[in-house]
């Protein structure tokens, strides 16, 4: 509210508020009880733009200040998240790395079982690595019993495996009192002096091809006599 107005400003005025000023000249003057002066009039307002422009320097320093609590709280905020990414990743990283881990060690001893079963078959290295590939697809991992024998989903000991591959493969398997690999020759015939399971196995697929009835007979014969 102004101190002095024009008689324009006063008609624009509603009546209650003309009740606020008196005639002044060509102007109307502001009517306040306890002030005689229009300069105590003045001091008045001067203080009270005083006290409105520190009440504003003070909300305007709460605001900074509460920006500044805000940002802070974001950084934090950021950080603990960077830190929580991180460690998770690591954690991940250390899980990928057991993981492997455990399974190279369940493959160390499936191998290790196979190879077992290869060599109680044969010491020929070509025929032993076959043995092992054909013995690794019976074999198991549990993580409590550890490295097992299945076959037909049942389990088995390593015997068992050891007679039926021997069923199975006889051409990869060394005679008895054999030091492996494999005996030369592939007669057949009234000439023939080898054994079923004195054949390698490349032999016994050359004689099947070009003798299938001698290939025939020297099995039967071997599977007779055991």
């Amino acid at each position: 509210m102004k101190f002095k107005i024009n008689a324009e400003e006063f008609e624009a005025l509603e009546e209650n508020m003309q009740a606020l000023y008196e005639k002044q000249g060509d102007g109307y003057q502001l009517v306040v009880e306890g002030i005689d002066t229009g300069e105590e009039l003045k001091e008045a307002l001067r203080k009270e733009r005083e006290e409105r422009a520190l009440a504003k320097k003070k909300l305007q320093q709460l605001e900074e200040e509460r920006q500044q609590v805000e940002e802070e709280r974001q950084k934090e905020k950021g950080e603990f998240k960077a830190l929580y990414e991180k460690t998770q990743a690591e954690l991940e990283k250390e899980r990928r790395e057991a993981a492997s881990f455990k399974q190279t060690i369940q493959e160390k001893e499936r191998e290790s079982l196979a190879s077992s079963i290869a060599a109680k078959l044969t010491t020929d290295e070509k025929r032993a690595k076959i043995l092992k590939q054909e013995a690794m697809t019976a074999i198991k991992y549990d993580p409590e019993k550890g490295a097992y024998i299945e076959v037909g989903g049942v389990p088995v000991d390593k015997d068992k495996l050891v007679s039926q591959m021997k069923e199975e493969y006889p051409f990869l398997v060394d005679a008895p009192g054999a030091s492996g690999g494999g005996a030369g020759g592939s007669g057949t015939g009234g000439g023939a002096t080898k054994k079923f399971n004195e054949y390698t196995g490349a032999e016994l697929v050359e004689l099947k091809r070009k003798d299938p009835d001698g290939y025939q007979r020297i099995r039967d014969d071997y599977y007779n006599e055991r």
